[in-house]
């Protein structure tokens, strides 16, 4: 059951866009007030399109958030997996986010190249952040436990592939 109304939320959240074609997702209903592991990495908001063409380059804008006792020198590489009619996985290096910085508010663009036979569909945008000096290499984030989806991800979005 709260799957069926996370995912009714989702559907809302989707149908409140700017005009403009692209979505604006505010997530701050979807954070836990006691993260796994006391420190919450978030995504706050999110702005994407609604669809994209295969062969094109899906933009995405996150507001990434951090809050609690936080390493400051620490970052992590970033994930986000489309899941639908297939998968795909577009790894972020840490190098190229501050995901992870104590206290972060901070608006993210990310740049994903489709290829251009990416099959037609409805995909799940879903993140996760990776750790390579942390047992299992997933850093939990700090959502709610039914945003998960399997393997350290959690469902932020849909969008709808041409």
């Amino acid at each position: 059951m709260r799957t069926f109304l996370f995912f009714l939320l989702l559907i809302f959240l989707n149908a409140c866009n700017s005009g403009t074609g692209r979505q604006e997702i505010d997530l701050t209903d979807q954070t836990s007030a006691n993260p796994v592991d006391g420190i919450g990495h978030y995504v706050y908001a999110l702005s994407l399109p609604q669809s994209i063409k295969a062969g094109n380059t899906l933009e995405i804008q996150m507001d990434w958030r951090t809050v609690g006792p936080a390493d400051i020198r620490k970052r992590y590489d970033m994930e986000v997996r489309l899941n639908g009619p297939a998968s795909k996985v577009f790894r972020v290096d840490q190098s190229l986010n501050t995901v992870g910085e104590a206290n972060l508010i901070n608006w993210i663009n990310y740049f994903f190249p489709l290829p251009s036979d990416f099959p037609t569909g409805t995909y799940q945008v879903e993140v996760r952040l990776l750790d390579e000096t942390r047992e299992g290499g997933v850093v939990p984030l700090g959502f709610r436990p039914e945003m998960a989806v399997g393997d350290g991800f959690y469902q932020v979005a849909t969008v709808l592939v041409e």
